[in-house]
């Protein structure tokens, strides 16, 4: 397998400040349950992404394929599926489990977080992360948690990407 490559292993991705500093793309954080709804309900989780993030960067955190892992122990339905859908992304090393791993990994990269808990997305808000959440059956909507520490770049759109504050101001305009 040659470096670069898509294969079953997952991909380790250091957390190096050269890596944060090189790539501005932005980053999205997958949970395990928006991971799981691709199967269960046939969520479009990658066009959804990339519908908010042109250019965004798909991560999974080490912590979010151990839980699948755990998940299929336990034959939980779709479980294996998604953890090997997970493995086509590059993964996010952690040593913390659960919520708290997404929590710690978005405030320090920074980077956004997709997921469909609506305990940690209010967390998550509360802290001013960004939060990719599921609407219906086939759109993912952003949060105005504030997302890539985006202060100096504020603009009228919030946390959302460019293309979508262009279009968000021409209705509002289109209102008045």
């Amino acid at each position: 397998m040659r470096p670069g490559d898509r294969g079953t292993k997952p991909r380790s991705v250091p957390a190096s400040a050269k890596d944060t500093m090189t790539d501005s793309r932005p980053r999205v954080l997958v949970d395990a349950n928006l991971l799981l709804l691709v199967f269960t309900h046939r969520f479009p989780l990658e066009r959804e992404i990339y519908r908010q993030f042109e250019n965004g960067r798909i991560e999974v955190p080490s912590s979010v394929l151990g839980e699948l892992e755990r998940l299929a122990d336990f034959g939980v339905f779709a479980a294996r599926a998604a953890r090997e859908f997970a493995r086509r992304f590059p993964v996010r090393v952690t040593d913390l489990r659960g919520d708290a791993a997404l929590e710690t990994l978005a405030r320090d990269l920074p980077a956004w977080v997709a997921t469909a808990d609506q305990e940690l997305r209010r967390r998550l808000e509360s802290q001013g992360r960004g939060v990719l959440y599921p609407r219906g059956v086939s759109r993912l909507e952003c949060s105005r948690g504030g997302g890539q520490g985006r202060t100096s770049r504020a603009r009228a759109g919030g946390n959302l990407p460019a293309h979508r504050r262009a279009s968000a101001r021409s209705r509002s305009r289109a209102r008045l």
